[in-house]
């Protein structure tokens, strides 16, 4: 989610809940821990909507998770023939949409 946010500054929870398939309820919650946290805060979008963006803090921590997907990705991705790849690939992607 922070990621997301890091990515696209200015854009809405419910924007960022329909991309992460997670319930409008349970966004505020969500975002009100990353905002306590002092990673993201509330920026005005336009009528009644509030877009979130990161901190200073929070693209500090988005670089750190970033990092940690790329080595994630460059220990194993090697390891797989492309055709194996793209069936990763593929089974994730159904994991994703559920």
């Amino acid at each position: 989610m922070l990621v997301l946010i890091d990515d696209h500054p200015g854009v809405t929870q419910s924007a960022l809940g329909r991309a992460l398939g997670i319930h409008r309820a349970n966004m505020a919650p969500l975002a009100a821990i990353l905002t306590e946290r002092g990673l993201i805060e509330r920026t005005h979008a336009g009528g009644r909507s509030q877009g979130l963006k990161t901190t200073r803090l929070g693209q500090e921590q988005a670089a750190r998770v970033r990092e940690r997907m790329e080595a994630q990705e460059a220990a194993v991705l090697p390891t797989l023939a492309a055709d194996e790849r793209a069936a990763l690939i593929d089974l994730l992607s159904q994991i994703w949409r559920g």
